[in-house]
């Protein structure tokens, strides 16, 4: 197989999506950038749901709302302090009064039961999407080496493109000319080249004087 940098601009354009993959695969293989693998999958999050209800009064948790109730009542009641850290070499704390209110907050958590049901299901994603995470990360690594290579040879083949079009509107153009100037390609193409100074860079056959000039 030729390299992309050796096809004409003829060979360039009868090329279909698929082969000019096919250029950039051979590409990245001559650079020694590894072939593009499939996208890895993410895995799929199972969901799962926490069983039981506790209410919590600070750092402690009860099954019964009231029990929490009860407690934050008596902390109410009691004169409280808290311990907080200063600067210093040591980091001693210091004791201050507490006068926020003791409030009970609601959460909700995994019985021991439940968690046994779920927990191989939690573990295997995780083992899942570590491998995610690395395969993910070889694969943005490998498209980011082949976006480089493949933008080079889409440029190119979006210039060759762009010059065939032009080539076919001055063509059309050429074809009107052609009626004015009564069947005088001479004529014709010196019109053409008046209106559009890129002609017969675009359309050498129909300046053979200037291509036997330039020669």
């Amino acid at each position: 197989m030729r390299n992309f940098d050796d096809l004409n601009d003829a060979e360039i354009l009868a090329l279909d999506d698929a082969q000019v993959n096919q250029y950039i695969d051979l590409a990245c293989a001559e650079a020694g950038v590894a072939l593009l693998p499939p996208p890895p999958n993410d895995p799929a999050l199972v969901p799962v749901t926490p069983d039981v209800t506790v209410y919590g009064v600070g750092d402690f948790y009860f099954y019964e709302q009231g029990d929490a109730l009860q407690v934050a009542t008596l902390l109410g009641s009691l004169r409280r302090c808290t311990a907080q850290y200063v600067s210093g070499p040591r980091y001693e704390r210091v004791i201050r009064p507490d006068n926020n209110d003791p409030t009970v907050s609601t959460a909700k958590h995994f019985s021991p039961e439940n968690w046994d049901r779920v927990k191989n299901d939690a573990n295997r994603y995780a083992e899942q999407k570590k491998t995610y995470d690395t395969n993910l990360a070889e694969y943005n690594k490998a498209s980011e080496a082949r976006s480089r290579i493949a933008e080079a040879i889409c440029e190119r083949r979006e210039r060759v493109c762009a010059d065939e079009h032009r080539r076919n509107q001055l063509h059309a153009n050429f074809e009107r000319y052609l009626t004015l100037a009564d069947g005088n390609r001479g004529i014709a193409a010196r019109f053409l080249q008046n209106a559009h100074g890129d002609a017969s860079a675009l359309l050498p056959e129909l300046f053979p004087a200037a291509s036997t000039s330039n020669d």
